[in-house]
């Protein structure tokens, strides 16, 4: 009966959707309940002064406050103004908690995983290590979000009554307080994101046991190769006081077990910062543009923050972007200094295979308890269909509440979690015989990354900035500075392990001790670079240092096409304004394409391959949305790809495709090898050649074009194929979907362009039965989810964009906006002056006591 009730009022939620939104203005009225108020004055508990809170003509809040606690309050009620249900949305999956909004398989292996990573745990251990003014911001913070929330609980977002609606809360699904913690949390998910190698280490662990120790060896070296560090730009050349050390090779080869993931390995981001001398302005520039995963709406919220007047006691005066869900400027400018980020990508993850006999662990010759926390899940209803609950845990199922309480015993090795009680991929790599712990950096102890970017924020010179970094942590970060007495900077933070042996690559023996990380890079041993003599530094996940550096950090650089054309494109020029800082954020030139097409002369091929054959020699290089020859190139990419190395890697190729820059350095090394084993088809009788290779590569991609978007090559343009979908997250593509999900829309660019307008791991979608059709396989996985541009000589002048638009609620005016500014490479202004804030102000709210 119960069932029948909630699948009936679904069913009603669902009409009454799909009524109000043919008739238009009952939608808008469903929708225009949750917009934020912008204009007026609102009472509000919990503020001591006056607070403004100007909107400008793009929805931007700016907000002016005369204490420290009132500022960020101000800013906790903005941001749950208008991004509520993201915000709620984000700390449920990074807290483990989606399944109890909708109990499926799926969300409760995905909330198992989180669980025994331990981000909140992390997160609540972070809080205790911070300091009080840390604290006091977090909590003011969390006080706004709440004063938002309880004055508006019968208006809140659309997506709480549809996901209430069709999930396990019901039609009165009401979000519960903030807190510290679920701000606190984010910096995990982020770092899980962007900072660590473990996914591949399972990857080179599965091809070592498919091919054996020492053809695995070869296979490794030919489908990983090193980075090119004389082709390629280095970020921090070497220094002399370097010292080199020898190669680190990998020492565990005997690794059976059978491995399988798809993660895509394309996310990545671009800054660079030039000094007033290679600038039209006389001033320095910097320049940013992330790239993160494509949602509806935008990662990013822009705001700015504004003591009035400033001073030590409320000392914050900047602007810029931020997470949903946390205080201050992550990626920006105060009044004095400018700075951006980009991913480093250090090795900061590491597994150890473990000897488990019971409740206990080897280590040493000794026996240890396993140290074991205790987490719970409840859910409504019984265990979905087809869920096997893991052996480390226990599920009571309750009739008279119809709800299933899981316990979940996350058991600790000494050197982290044991990953392989809840993650397949994982345990096969320890087979039988072992279990499998995951080391990582942001587990290991308290971090102190909001206490850093808090300090960044109101910065006024290098040392105060280099002061600040010291305390970052997790994810380690590519920093560019500039200020406006002329300088220019960069600096690698984080905390980096320092390994007693080995190098990380694959999984390694952890009863020995003899893999331990030992400490971590001190932060004055870090990559660093203040007023270089060329006059500018460029990041884009290239490699930070050469091999001669002291230290190890990692050997997964992204391998510098990007880092190359931004360099080319810089130097270029003796003078770069801010325009051409715009122009080349949106390049769009495929420098890898041009190393690969030279081999197609001499091909021979008919009918539609000449057609496609055709394409690509006619083309330009730049993979704009109109452009044939961008299509042609990267569905022959594609099939040359997987006519490759699908013979030898059987069932690891799918995962393999979506290697990013690392198969694409690969492919170019074999082409330079005609005699390659690797051409030759290992499931048919003949041998093969690399021209039969490429004349089959071509084929193959002329009959997939041609059935998708006919024979006629006019037809063929990438934007047909290359498209930006903005999925509502939670809702995805369920029946009312279109209520919130903006796109598909064209867009120009690729996975190996300045424009990183990646596919992601999409490539592993061409292995499904059927196939996934072409524009699946190329649509946007990542995105360039921010742009910024920051003038020195004038902050007034600087500009940004995202990706949707500064709302979260469907219909507002600012909640997609941005979306054809943003893929056209188009900004809005970045306005800093309080004056020209109010010139351009749609509204202005006052918070009182």
């Amino acid at each position: 009966m119960l069932r029948f009730i909630r699948g009936l009022l679904t069913l009603i939620v669902v009409l009454v959707l799909v009524v109000a939104a043919v008739a238009g203005g009952g939608f808008v009225f469903l929708t225009r309940r949750a917009f934020p108020q912008s204009d007026g004055t609102v009472q509000v508990s919990g503020v001591k002064t006056p607070v403004k809170v100007v909107r400008d003509t793009n929805g931007i809040p700016h907000i002016y406050a005369s204490n420290v606690h009132d500022l960020f309050f101000a800013q906790g009620y903005a941001q749950a103004q208008d991004r509520l249900w993201q915000m709620e949305i984000n700390r449920r999956g990074i807290a483990g908690r989606t399944s109890e909004l909708s109990p499926s398989k799926s969300s409760l292996e995905a909330d198992k995983f989180v669980r025994t990573l331990g981000w909140r745990r992390a997160a609540e251990a972070d809080y205790e290590g911070l300091d009080d003014e840390a604290k006091v911001i977090l909590q003011a913070y969390a006080e706004g979000v709440n004063a938002y929330i309880g004055a508006h609980e019968n208006n809140l977002p659309l997506e709480f009554l549809v996901v209430g609606a069709f999930g396990s809360q019901g039609l009165n699904y009401k979000p519960e307080p903030w807190t510290p913690i679920d701000t606190l949390q984010l910096a995990k998910y982020m770092g899980w994101s962007l900072g660590g190698n473990y996914d591949l280490e399972l990857t080179k662990a599965q091809i070592l046991a498919k091919f054996g120790p020492d053809q695995g060896q070869a296979v490794l070296a030919d489908l990983y190769p090193a980075y090119d560090y004389q082709a390629r730009p280095i970020i921090v050349p070497p220094d002399v006081s370097w010292q080199q050390v020898p190669s680190l090779a990998a020492e565990v080869r005997d690794i059976e077990a059978s491995l399988g993931i798809e993660r895509g390995r394309d996310i990545g981001s671009n800054n660079w910062t030039i000094s007033g001398s290679r600038t039209t302005t006389g001033e320095p520039l910097l320049a940013n543009d992330p790239h993160l995963g494509i949602q509806m709406p935008s990662i990013w919220y822009f705001n700015s923050l504004h003591c009035q007047p400033v001073a030590a006691e409320c000392p914050f005066d900047a602007t810029g972007a931020v997470f949903p869900g946390a205080p201050g400027v992550i990626i920006g400018h105060n009044a004095k200094i400018a700075w951006g980020v980009t991913n480093v990508g250090p090795d900061v993850q590491d597994l150890f295979l473990e000897k488990v006999t019971d409740q206990q662990y080897e280590y040493k010759g000794k026996q240890v308890d396993l140290k074991i926390v205790l987490e719970t899940l409840t859910i409504k209803g019984q265990l979905p269909a087809g869920y096997v609950p893991a052996a480390n845990e226990s599920s009571e199922y309750d009739g008279a509440t119809n709800t299933t309480k899981i316990t979940l015993n996350v058991r600790y090795t000494q050197h982290g979690p044991l990953l392989s009680d809840v993650d397949a991929d994982t345990a096969r790599a320890g087979g039988d015989q072992y279990a499998v712990a995951l080391s990582w950096t942001a587990l290991n102890a308290p971090e102190q990354t909001l206490n850093a970017a808090l300090h960044i924020d109101r910065a006024q010179n290098w040392d105060e900035f280099r002061a600040a970094l010291s305390m970052w942590d997790t994810p380690s970060q590519n920093f560019v500075y500039a200020d406006v007495e002329g300088n220019i900077g960069y600096q690698m933070p984080g905390r980096i392990p320092v390994r007693a042996k080995g190098d990380g690559q694959l999984p390694v023996p952890g009863w020995t001790g003899e893999y331990d990380w030992t400490s971590y890079i001190p932060f004055d041993e870090l990559p660093r670079s203040y007023n270089p003599l060329q006059g500018y530094i460029a990041t884009a996940n290239n490699a930070v240092i050469g091999p001669d550096y002291q230290h190890f950090i990692s050997m997964d650089w992204d391998r510098g096409w990007r880092a190359r054309r931004i360099v080319d494109l810089i130097e270029a020029k003796d003078k770069l304004s801010p325009d051409d800082l715009a122009a080349i954020q949106g390049d769009s030139l495929n420098l890898s394409a041009q190393d690969i097409v030279p081999y197609l002369d001499g091909i021979a091929v008919t009918g539609d391959a000449q057609k496609m054959l055709d394409a690509i020699n006619g083309w330009d290089f730049v993979e704009q949305r109109d452009s044939v020859g961008a299509s042609a190139y990267q569905v022959f990419w594609l099939n040359l790809l997987r006519n490759t190395v699908d013979d030898e890697l059987g069932d690891l190729a799918s995962d393999y495709v979506n290697g990013g820059d690392l198969n694409r350095v690969a492919l170019i090394n074999l082409l330079a090898k005609a005699d390659s084993k690797w051409w030759d088809n290992t499931t048919t009788s003949a041998v093969e050649t690399r021209e039969d290779v490429l004349k089959k590569s071509l084929e193959d991609a002329a009959a997939q074009l041609v059935a998708e978007l006919g024979a006629d090559p006019a037809g063929w343009k990438w934007g047909k194929l290359h498209t930006a979908t903005f999925k509502s997250q939670a809702l995805g593509d369920a029946p009312v979907s279109f209520i919130f999900n903006r796109g598909p829309v064209e867009v120009d660019g690729g996975t190996a362009t300045v424009n990183n307008t990646g596919t992601g791991g999409n490539f592993s979608k061409a292995y499904t039965i059927p196939p996934a059709k072409l524009n699946a396989i190329f649509a946007e996985r990542t995105v360039p989810s921010l742009r910024q541009i920051i003038d020195l000589g004038d902050l007034n002048a600087s500009r940004f964009i995202h990706t949707t638009g500064e709302s979260g609620v469907p219909t507002h005016p600012h909640y997609d906006d941005f979306i054809d500014k943003w893929r056209n490479i188009q900004y809005v202004p970045m306005w800093w002056a309080e004056a020209d804030i109010k010139a351009h102000a749609e509204g202005t709210l006052t918070l009182t006591p």
